[in-house]
C-alpha cells in the first residue's frame, strides 16, 4: 500500500450559543472537528468577515496559553494580537478571542460565556493498493466487501471511525485493472475521507 499527498480543506462555523471555551472545545470536538485555528492574515480576515456578517462582536477560537498553542496542539506560528496583549489581566486570562471591537485578539477569562468559531476539517488520503486474485474484483459484491474488510483492518491500525472510504473509479468507469490491460495506472486507488 502507497500514501500518496494528503488534501484537506478547512471550513469555520460561528456558533451563537455561549459557552466557556472548555464547553466550546468539548462542543466543537463532538459537531465538528475542534475550536477554529488562524494560521495566517487570510484567514484571520476571513473569520473577522464572518464575525462582522453575522453581527457578532466577539468569539473563542482554539488558541489558549500552554506556550500559546492551538486545540489540537498545533503551534500558534500566526498572530495578530492587540497592543500589551496578551496580558494576562487579573492573572486568569488563559483563552484567546477574535474581537472585533479592537480588531485584534484578546487574552480572556477561559470561564467567560462567549459565542465560538468550530474548525471543521476533511481529510482526503489516497491509497494505491495493489491487489492478486484470480476472480473478476469489478464484480460489485466483491469490491464492498473488500472495502468493508480494508477498513476493518486500518480501524485496528487506528483509523477514526468517522472515516469513510471510497474507490475511486477510473476513466474506463472500471475500479480494478489486470497487468495486461492498458490503463492510466496499473494500481488501484482507494480514497478516505475523514
Amino acid at each position: 500500500m502507497n500514501y500518496m499527498p494528503t488534501a484537506t480543506t478547512n471550513t469555520t462555523v460561528l456558533i451563537r450559543e455561549k459557552k466557556s471555551w472548555r464547553d466550546a472545545l468539548n462542543y466543537c470536538r463532538l459537531f465538528h472537528t475542534d475550536l477554529a485555528t488562524i494560521e495566517n492574515q487570510a484567514e484571520n480576515t476571513k473569520l473577522k468577515q464572518l464575525l462582522l456578517n453575522s453581527n457578532v462582536e466577539s468569539a473563542f477560537m482554539g488558541l489558549y496559553r500552554d506556550s500559546w498553542k492551538w486545540s489540537d496542539q498545533s503551534s500558534s506560528v500566526f498572530t495578530a494580537w492587540g497592543t500589551q496583549e496578551p496580558n494576562n489581566g487579573g492573572g486568569g486570562e488563559y483563552c484567546a478571542l477574535l474581537d472585533l471591537l479592537y480588531n485584534l485578539w484578546n487574552d480572556v477569562s477561559c470561564s467567560k460565556k462567549l459565542k465560538f468559531l468550530c474548525g471543521t476539517a476533511k481529510k482526503i488520503q489516497i491509497l494505491k493498493i495493489n491487489m492478486q486474485s484470480t476472480m473478476n474484483l469489478d464484480v460489485s459484491d466483491f469490491n464492498s466487501t473488500i472495502l468493508q474488510q480494508l477498513q476493518q483492518k486500518l480501524r485496528k491500525l487506528g483509523l477514526l471511525s468517522n472515516t469513510k472510504l471510497t474507490w475511486r473509479t477510473q476513466p474506463d468507469g472500471q475500479i480494478f485493472h489486470t497487468p495486461n490491460e492498458p490503463s492510466t495506472t496499473n494500481d488501484t486507488q482507494c480514497k478516505t475521507v475523514t
